[in-house]
């Protein structure tokens, strides 16, 4: 793209070039001709003939051709120097003219000349622009919610009940970015809702203690836990385990802006297997799910 503009300003420089050395060019020849006038002393204000021209017709009516010393190209004509300074200036007239021509073609040429920079200015400012975004979007960090981990917890003890079993959720966020995520904060919350039905819209809760992710690495949730009458519906395929998480994070390489990235999961229980481990398919769903 930047080789095109290189080109077009090469081709509008020569064109400029071109129409300046022909206004010189002819201004050049004017003042040529000019200095072959004859004496200066020539009074050029009364073309007069000293002699009469002969009539270019004999007795009986025919005409004749006239000799060449009187006619004014001749040198030896009366009037000869006047006539060229004649001439001279009409050619001066002409040549002015034809300056006054080029020069208005050279005024619209540098018009359009002008807008083209304009636009090429404006065009290489979108360029580099968009040139900016697309290394910050090849440098920065990017953090996605790749899987949950479903952890079982046995002797769950809320408030001032036990319960001999719980299942607990986390979200699992991995940069995928080529730079670290600083300040990240990663937010989490769930519900259980019945089976199928639609996801509510969480609020994400208020902000927890940021971190570093650098290139690669993982961060994970808080444990949403279920236990009680919530799990047994739960493990009996009555309703669903929607987690919401969202992490805020800035990039070392970019400064002043940050960025987000949220998803929300539904987790579903869809029996045992042979070996009695839970199938617990986890699969984003919702529409809180975007990443900036």
């Amino acid at each position: 793209m930047l080789e095109g503009w290189k080109q077009g300003f090469i081709q509008f420089g020569v064109t400029i070039g071109v129409c300046i050395f022909a206004v010189l060019f002819v201004f050049w020849i004017g003042s040529h001709e000019h200095d072959q006038i004859g004496p200066a002393n020539q009074n050029n204000s009364n073309l007069k003939q000293d002699k009469p021209y002969p009539k270019n017709f004999d007795q009986s009516g025919k005409t004749v051709a006239l000799p060449d010393i009187y006619t004014p190209d001749h040198p030896s004509h009366a009037n000869h120097y006047e006539h060229q300074d004649l001439k001279q200036q009409t050619s001066m007239a002409d040549s002015t003219k034809a300056i006054v021509d080029l020069t208005q073609i050279s005024l619209l040429l540098g018009a359009v000349g002008a807008a083209a920079i304009f636009w090429t200015l404006l065009e290489t400012r979108r360029a580099v622009a968009v040139t900016r975004e697309v290394g910050d979007a090849q440098t920065r960090p990017w953090l996605t919610a790749g899987s949950t981990d479903v952890l079982s917890v046995d002797g769950l003890t809320v408030g001032d009940q036990h319960f001999d079993q719980g299942l607990g959720i986390r979200v699992n966020w991995a940069n995928v970015g080529k730079s670290p995520a600083v300040k990240a904060s990663v937010r989490v919350c769930s519900k259980v809702i019945p089976r199928d039905s639609k996801i509510p819209k969480f609020d994400a809760p208020e902000h927890s203690s940021s971190t570093v992710i650098g290139p690669g690495t993982h961060a994970y949730s808080e444990n949403q836990l279920m236990w009680g009458d919530n799990l047994s519906n739960f493990l009996n395929q009555q309703c669903d385990f929607i987690v919401y998480s969202r992490v805020d994070y800035e990039g070392v390489l970019i400064e002043g802006k940050s960025f987000h990235t949220e998803a929300t999961f539904r987790v579903k229980h869809n029996g045992y297997k042979n070996n009695g481990e839970h199938i617990m398919p986890a699969y984003i769903d919702g529409l809180q799910n975007s990443i900036s």
